[in-house]
Order: structure tokens, then C-alpha cells, then sequence
């Protein structure tokens, strides 16, 4: 087995960065910037609980919370805000903030939960659920042959920008106003030269 350095392993969570903006994910993960705003914060308090390792059983299934995954072949590793087992299969959870997007971030972040889920545990995850606090509602998301795909081919672009060590030129787009790290991105534009 191949040994978990970290300094190899790329994160579910930078593919949903990533796949957002690649100067968001080379400021966080190659420079590690982090700055809070009021987004960021209410994102922390939604995570209170799963970020703290635990276990619940509860109508016939089987909550797991805090626990990293890894997938050795791919270098890649997920911690699921949970992971709820239901007759014997695993299915990663992922809780937003915001909402529904029409555009496949949190997907990616999901589907990477079940890759490296699906690995540890040896079962078919073929499924996962994101639920988006802002809507109060939770979304059953297939791990399709076209999502595995993207998935894949986002985690070889973030590898090869992290294993880089260089951030990319920021771009305004529309995701910039509520980012944390506007100001860091693009200093001269936001007022902060």
C-alpha cells in the first residue's frame, strides 16, 4: 500500500474549488490563504457537527461523521460531512451553505467523497446527497459515467496546478462578489492596491 504523505494527496475539497475558480484553489492550497467572511462563517457553523468524528444509528441506518477516506491509486482523499450507511452501502453527504447551482462544483466534491468511500469500503457507491441549508432541501446526486469522468479529469487539472506551485491570474465572474478571497485575487480591482 502506498504510503499517505500528504504532501501528494489532493483533497475532495480543492476539485470543488477547482472546478469554481483555479485562482481560488492555487490561493488555498498552494499559497494557503484563507480569509473569513460572513459566508465562510455560517459555512463553519453549518459544519460544527460534521467536522467532529462521531457515530449514530438511527432507523435502521448508520450515520458516520469526521472520518478521512483515501483512494491510493488516485492519491485522492475525502471527508464527507458524513457518510449514512443504509442496508449495507455507503453514501457520502456533502451540506452547503447556499444552494443549488446550475453548474456541476459541488457535484465534483461529491462524487470524489464516493470514489474514495467507495474504495476504502470496497462497496459500489453509487450515490451520494448534497443538501443546501438555504433551501432546506437535500438532492440525491448519481454517480453517472459522465460525472465519474469529469471528476477525474477535474482532479488531473487541480494536481497538475497544485503540483505546480504557481497561481493562475484571476478572472472576474460573478462567484467573485461573496468569495473570501476577493481581495487577495485581485487586489488593484477590489480596492486594495
Amino acid at each position: 500500500m502506498l504510503e499517505r504523505d500528504e504532501d501528494l494527496w489532493i483533497p475532495a475539497s480543492a476539485l470543488q474549488h477547482f472546478a469554481f475558480c483555479q485562482t481560488q484553489c492555487a490561493l488555498i492550497h498552494n499559497d494557503l490563504v484563507w480569509e473569513e467572511n460572513l459566508l465562510t462563517e455560517q459555512g463553519v457553523t453549518l459544519h460544527q457537527k460534521s467536522d467532529t468524528r462521531g457515530h449514530e444509528r438511527r432507523n435502521n441506518k448508520e450515520e458516520v461523521r469526521g472520518v478521512t477516506y483515501y483512494h491510493s491509486e488516485l492519491f485522492l482523499s475525502a471527508k464527507p460531512d458524513r457518510v449514512i450507511w443504509e442496508n449495507g452501502v455507503p453514501r457520502p453527504y456533502e451540506m452547503k451553505r447556499g444552494r443549488t447551482k446550475p453548474e456541476p462544483w459541488d457535484e465534483v466534491q461529491l462524487c470524489a467523497g464516493g470514489l474514495c468511500v467507495g474504495y476504502e469500503t470496497g462497496a459500489n457507491v453509487s450515490h451520494g446527497i448534497l443538501y443546501y441549508a438555504a433551501e432546506k432541501k437535500s438532492h440525491v446526486v448519481a454517480f453517472s459515467e459522465t460525472l465519474i469522468k469529469y471528476t477525474l479529469d477535474i482532479l488531473k487539472k487541480t494536481r497538475s496546478l497544485l503540483t505546480s506551485g504557481t497561481t493562475p491570474q484571476g478572472t472576474l465572474m460573478k462567484g467573485c462578489k461573496n468569495c473570501s478571497l476577493k481581495f487577495q485575487c485581485m487586489p488593484a480591482r477590489n480596492g486594495r492596491a
